[in-house]
């Protein structure tokens, strides 16, 4: 199901699944899977169209999955590398196809087999891998080490100076509130009311930005939502460094897809905890993480000495 709860006068999209969403979800993604499999690769929306024609088929999903049900379906698959992003050759936009037949190695040396085809993830034993990839935790800090900063992936957005006329709130229900005024804080902001209307980011240093539609950069609206709480001093991140553990309410909303992944890694085992809660708590964190985070989102991300 999906949440609004009120938080400091502001609410927050929250994502929190029952079991009988978690099964539905699953059921859903499992009949992507396989059309994927087939097709060889699909658009966004072509994937959004089928997800609609599956909740069509009965009343209740509508009910139990919410609006915006594409992302509760989709999104999870993309953070445990089920599905992969790639360019489409001839039009440039984003496609989606299904990810590679993986090995992951966790810290306590347990083996997984990824099978996105058959949207499967086994234990299995170390003498039966043969010679499919294997991906170990300590690619979690190799990733994270090679992801630019927010503000570096800013400067490669389109600049603008057109006025904006919205203020887009993703997380009130109503989306959009008019505004009179100059566009002068930092927020993201837009021309129209329509949902899919070009958006643009104000940053702290007064430039206005496009964020790139979900065509061209599936991530680009949560980079933009991530610098937005960094720059109003909202953790992302709270680190125990006793635990070795972060906890975060963002992991399913606004964190982009490959540092999800990066992350997973770090405890893979408990990745369906990680996926299909609210509240996500990620183990096997080191300070060296911490400092790459701190790093790619800004040193207000992460709030320390959480226990």
């Amino acid at each position: 199901m999906i949440f609004h709860i009120n938080n400091e006068n502001q609410e927050t999209h929250i994502l929190e699944y029952d079991d009988k969403s978690i099964l539905l979800i699953r059921s859903f993604q499992e009949k992507i899977l396989l059309f994927l499999s087939i097709a060889g690769y699909a658009s966004w929306h072509i994937l959004k169209r089928n997800i609609n024609n599956l909740i069509d088929t009965e009343p209740e999903n509508k009910i139990v999955l919410g609006e915006n049900s594409e992302y509760s379906v989709l999104y999870p698959l993309l953070r445990n590398g089920f599905i992969e992003t790639a360019r489409n050759p001839e039009s440039g936009k984003l496609v989606y196809c299904l990810g590679l037949n993986v090995i992951i190695q966790t810290l306590d040396d347990k083996f997984f087999k990824i099978t996105p085809e058959n949207c499967s993830c086994e234990l299995v034993d170390k003498n039966n891998i043969g010679t499919l990839p294997i991906i170990s935790n300590d690619a979690s800090l190799f990733l994270l080490k090679r992801i630019s900063s927010l503000e570096d992936i800013l400067l490669h957005w389109s600049t603008s100076n057109i006025k904006m006329n919205y203020i887009y709130d993703r997380f009130n229900k109503n989306h959009f509130r008019r505004i009179n005024e100059t566009a002068t804080k930092s927020n993201i902001y837009t021309n129209s009311n329509q949902f899919y209307s070009e958006k643009y980011l104000k940053t702290r240093k007064g430039g206005l930005y496009l964020i790139p539609s979900i065509e061209d950069n599936i991530d680009a609206i949560n980079i933009a939502l991530c610098y937005l709480k960094e720059i109003n001093k909202q953790p992302i991140f709270y680190y125990s460094s006793k635990k070795k553990r972060i906890t975060t309410e963002d992991f399913n909303s606004i964190i982009p897809i490959i540092i999800c992944r990066a992350l997973l890694l770090c405890d893979f085992t408990n990745y369906n905890k990680i996926l299909y809660n609210r509240k996500s708590m990620i183990n096997n964190i080191s300070i060296e993480h911490i400092t790459e985070l701190k790093r790619i989102f800004g040193e207000n991300a992460v709030r320390e000495d959480y226990e």
